[in-house]
């Protein structure tokens, strides 16, 4: 039975722009794709690294309106190189373009918010809102982590990554114990993707209290940009999410819930809200502990007055019920409804 599994090549440093020189000299003709802030952190590395001209365009979110204003813009261009700096949704932004041109993409994230740097998608939004899917072949050849731009980021980045980070564990955990009481058979990549799983969990348990520590922020940060990625690569799409992404984007709905609040933020939450629904409440309290530590959300009203939230709770509710994630589990034999999801998204039991 055939199996292929790419993954991206990455280059870790304090400062990678000696690395990043030597790999640029391979091209010519740039398209560098980035956010406005972040080419402002990394440009001074940039404009050591490459060497000659090379086409700058800007973007900030991830919708098929930003990325067809790029496609415009480069019709009639030559490019022999895609490189996206920035955060998650304008690598995700570049990756689009990557494919849609059929060119190499390599990625400099400037926060640690995401695996979108070594993912093989995008994230499309509309209106600020979750839209779809885009799935690629391959993901980014190669990723280039400069540590000094990412430590100087605002640290909320990094604590939403690290929600969304372990995430990945929790997630497709669940998922492989109802593919495998189907009796469906697990491949090496997923047996693989499993034992990676294990370090987005816990890499952040042991090292995310002392980021001061340069180790400590270099392991957090691998796990939330590399280890995830690989996760997310290795692993069968249907088995990429679970209750946690469905709430975060079920939650979404409330538009100042999706202003104010980073993806990881969102994420975070939702492992709770699924812990609760798995009536695991030993690791929910686990969980919990290490969140406050760390001063990730613990509950709804971190996000919004409860009494704002709870006019929207059937609606939030049903939209977990129907994420395709969620469907995916039901239909090899998870039980929940939405009095339970309900009861999770709005659990007390801390307060007592």
């Amino acid at each position: 039975m055939q199996e292929i599994l790419s993954l991206t090549s990455f280059v870790v440093d304090f400062d990678i722009k000696k690395n990043l020189k030597q790999e640029l000299q391979n091209y010519k003709n740039i398209l560098v794709i980035a956010g406005v802030t972040a080419f402002a952190k990394f440009k001074d590395k940039l404009e050591y690294a490459i060497s000659g001209n090379y086409h700058l365009t800007h973007t900030k979110e991830c919708s098929f309106n930003d990325i067809n204003k790029i496609i415009n813009e480069c019709k009639g261009l030559e490019f022999d190189l895609v490189l996206a700096i920035g955060g998650g949704k304008v690598l995700d932004t570049s990756k689009y373009i990557a494919n849609a041109f059929n060119l190499k993409i390599i990625t400099i994230p400037t926060i640690a918010a995401t695996c979108a740097a070594v993912s093989a998608l995008s994230v499309i939004y509309e209106d600020e809102k979750f839209k779809e899917l885009a799935l690629f072949k391959e993901p980014p050849f190669k990723c280039f982590i400069d540590l000094e731009t990412i430590k100087n980021a605002p640290k909320r980045y990094l604590i939403a990554g690290i929600g969304d980070t372990m995430a990945k564990f929790y997630e497709f955990d669940l998922q492989l114990k109802y593919a495998k009481a189907n009796n469906i058979g697990v491949n090496y990549s997923n047996s693989f993707g499993k034992i990676c799983s294990n370090l987005c969990v816990d890499l952040n348990y042991e090292y995310a209290k002392s980021l001061n520590d340069d180790l400590s922020f270099k392991n957090v940060v691998m796990s939330i940009i590399v280890n995830t990625g690989y996760v997310s690569r290795s692993i069968n799409i249907e088995y990429n999410g679970a209750f946690a992404h469905a709430t975060c984007y079920a939650i979404s709905y409330i538009k100042e819930i999706e202003k104010n609040f980073l993806h990881g933020e969102l994420v975070a939450f939702g492992i709770l809200v699924q812990l609760l629904i798995e009536k695991k409440y030993n690791e929910y309290e686990k969980l919990l502990k290490f969140y406050k530590e760390i001063n990730l959300p613990t509950k709804i009203s971190d996000f919004i007055k409860e009494d704002e939230f709870l006019k929207h709770i059937d609606k939030i509710a049903s939209l977990v019920l129907a994420s395709s994630d969620v469907i995916n589990l039901i239909n090899r034999g998870f039980i929940t409804n939405l009095d339970e999801i309900k009861n999770a998204l709005i659990y007390k039991k801390e307060k007592e």
